[in-house]
This record gives C-alpha cells, sequence and structure tokens, in this order.
C-alpha cells in the first residue's frame, strides 16, 4: 500500500450491519479487516446499526466505532447528533456503506445531510429474489427500496465479483460506468499451502458455509452419495437451521459416518482446516464473492465450486447450480489424481495472490480519491 501523507489522508465513515464488539471478536471478518487495513491510508469511523445490539461508542483496535443499537427514532437522532459533533471536529470526505440495505440507506441520508459523496458496496443478496427458498433482499417492497435509494445517490457502486455486476446491470443498466468490481481481499501471508503434504489415501473433502438453503449443502451430500467407492472424508464447517435437516439426509444417502459437523469455527482456526484437506467445495446459488473460494486458494487448494461469485472467474471447472451429478465427476477427477490437485493447488494459490489484502485496500483507497477529487473539481476547489 501506497503510504499516506497529511494531503492525502481522508476521513472515511464505513457504514456496516454489524461491526466486532471487543478485539478478540471476529464478526464479518472480511468487512472488518478491510476497515482495519484502510485505517493504515485513512482515518476510519465505524457506524455501525445492528451488532452488537447496543446505543453506544466504543474502541476497536482504535477504530471508533458508533453503535446505534436498534432502529428507533430515538437512537437515530442520537447518531445524528453525535455524526455531526464527529463532522465539526474532524470533517467526513465520504462514506463507504457495506451492503445496499440499511447501510446504503444510513449512508444515503448522512451523504445529504453532509453533502458528501457516498460509495455503495453490494455484497450480499440485494438483488436475489428467490422465494422457493426464502431468500434475497429483492422480495420484499421495502428491502427493495433500501436498495433504488442506495443506488440512486451512490458515486460508485462496488462489487466482488463479475457474476455481482451483472446481477446490477440487469436492474440498474444506467449505472454500468459508475459499478466497479473491486473484491475484498484475504491475507495471503495466514491463508498458506501445508509445508508438508501427508497422504493417508484418505481424501479430505472441506466445504465452508452456513447451513441454510441458498448454500445447498444438499447437492454436496447426493454428489459424494455417488463416490461411495472413493476413500473421502468430508468436514463441514458452519451451522444454521438446515442442520438437522442435512444429518439426517446424510444418514439416509448412508454417509453419514464420513462426515465432521464442525459447527463454527473461529476464523483464526480456519488456515489450519484449509491445510489438513485435499479438496474445497462450495455448492451455493448465489455468492455475491464467495471469500472462502479466495481462502482455499491462497491454501493452495483444488476447488469444485457451482458457477457463483468469484468463483466463476477462477475455477474453469464450474459446475451448473443444481447438477450434483457433474458435481460429483468433478470431486472424482480430483480425487483419483494427485498429481492434479497438488498441480491445480499451486495454480489456485498463484492466482490467489492477486486477491491479497493490501493491494485491493489500496484499489479501494484510490477509488475514494477519485470520488473525493470529482466533488471537489464540481464545487471548484
Amino acid at each position: 500500500m501506497v503510504p499516506p501523507t497529511p494531503a492525502t489522508r481522508k476521513h472515511i465513515c464505513m457504514i456496516v450491519p454489524g461491526f466486532p464488539a471487543s478485539d478478540d471478536d471476529w464478526f464479518t471478518p472480511a468487512v472488518t479487516d478491510t476497515i482495519m487495513a484502510m485505517k493504515l491510508l485513512h482515518e476510519v469511523t465505524v457506524i455501525t446499526l445492528s451488532y452488537p445490539g447496543l446505543s453506544a461508542e466504543y474502541t476497536v483496535n482504535g477504530t471508533t466505532v458508533l453503535s446505534l443499537g436498534r432502529l428507533r427514532p430515538v437512537s437515530l437522532v442520537r447518531l445524528l447528533k453525535r455524526i455531526y459533533r464527529l463532522h465539526r471536529s474532524k470533517p467526513l470526505d465520504l462514506i463507504h456503506a457495506f451492503w445496499a440495505t440499511r447501510p446504503g440507506v444510513a449512508g444515503t441520508l448522512l451523504s445529504r445531510i453532509f453533502r458528501i459523496p457516498l460509495v455503495v458496496t453490494c455484497a450480499g443478496g440485494e438483488l436475489v429474489e428467490r422465494r422457493d427458498i426464502g431468500y434475497g433482499d429483492w422480495r420484499a417492497i421495502l428491502s427493495r427500496g433500501y436498495v433504488r435509494t442506495s443506488f440512486l445517490f451512490a458515486s460508485r457502486i462496488v462489487v466482488g465479483s463479475e457474476f455481482q455486476r451483472r446481477l446490477v446491470l440487469v436492474k440498474f443498466p444506467r449505472r454500468a460506468e459508475e459499478t466497479l468490481k473491486i473484491p475484498l481481499g484475504i491475507d495471503t501471508r495466514i491463508f498458506v499451502p501445508p509445508h508438508k503434504s501427508d497422504d493417508d489415501g484418505t481424501i479430505r473433502i472441506l466445504h465452508v458455509a452456513s447451513l441454510v438453503p441458498i448454500k445447498n449443502q444438499r447437492l454436496l451430500l447426493d454428489a459424494l452419495a455417488l463416490l461411495t467407492d472413493l476413500d473421502w472424508h468430508l468436514d463441514i464447517v458452519g451451522d444454521g437451521l438446515e442442520k438437522d435437516h442435512l444429518k439426517l439426509t446424510s444418514d439416509a444417502l448412508g454417509i453419514a459416518s464420513r462426515i465432521r459437523w464442525h459447527g463454527w469455527v473461529h476464523h483464526s482456526s480456519m488456515p489450519e482446516l484449509y491445510q489438513q484437506s485435499d479438496i474445497f467445495v462450495l455448492t451455493s446459488e448465489h455468492e455475491a464473492q464467495g471469500m472462502v473460494v479466495l481462502e482455499a486458494m491462497a491454501s493452495g487448494l483444488p476447488v469444485v465450486a457451482t458457477a457463483v461469485g468469484i468463483a466463476e472467474e477462477l475455477i474453469n471447472t464450474c459446475v451448473p447450480t443444481g447438477d450434483y451429478m457433474a458435481f460429483a465427476e468433478q470431486i472424482a477427477h480430483l480425487a483419483e489424481n494427485r498429481s492434479i490437485r497438488l498441480a491445480t493447488g499451486l495454480l489456485n494459490r498463484n492466482k490467489a495472490l492477486r486477491f491479497d489484502r493490501s493491494n485491493l485496500v489500496q484499489d479501494l483507497a484510490d477509488l475514494y480519491g477519485n470520488v473525493i477529487g470529482e466533488k471537489l473539481q464540481r464545487e471548484g476547489r
């Protein structure tokens, strides 16, 4: 990253749904780590709307956090007063809202009040309407209005993949020039391949995701049920409403004994799990980006994935969503060919280096500079 100077250092307000409540909290690590890295380049103030669910001001790793707590008129007025005092003492130069729903609307409000530019990251299911599985913000009139408002007033819309950019342009074709791909990055010094690769004959397969319908773990179970002649073991990291149903399904398919359900695992423990694995799998029906794919690739793993998020761009053998037979074929191909697994993992590691967080945070900082510069130019300064 380019070292900042007093002239280039700006005051950025980040608005997020949630933020760590303490130094050892790991809420939304990809966004949190991006914000912490941005502190090296700019002054950063964080506004969190939901988590940790209290109306207060606190500090995490030297970052000032203004927590709204529950969305009530009283708490909103208090927040506006705090932001006004902050803006008077340290004028804000730009607002960046992560997610185009409530954070985007809050960013729009502050942007209009203080007359500063707004950047919105479309980082989830804002544009998805999957009524069959109850997923996507585009299903409801209110959240759809949030997204429309955010996109209307944003100077730039940031996405993490070409997959997500296409979704934006389908509904907002006039924002093509202002919609930019700047993925969230990973720390490639932490997510690294193992020093030694022990081969005991068992293929260890890793899946990391919430256990909810949009992640479609049923596809993975159906695929693996076709491969019982291979010696494989599946580690599933994550929890959710579908866990009990998925366990019953694995039992009915006769593969329950080969699966370990880890539940939630602290993010700091994930590098070791990647290093202990041979293949990483992603079965989602939607991903705005897919951080776990980058983490797995940086850890030197071959990846079998559905054609969503950033996997669509980076994995040459992506499988159509819902095609469990094709998914099984890709797993079998890697499981039966150790040399291909190792070569693919090395290639993936090299690809992942392009997504090191320091590089992508610099890209984001450059975007801030461009947007702030445009505002100053319009004002004749």
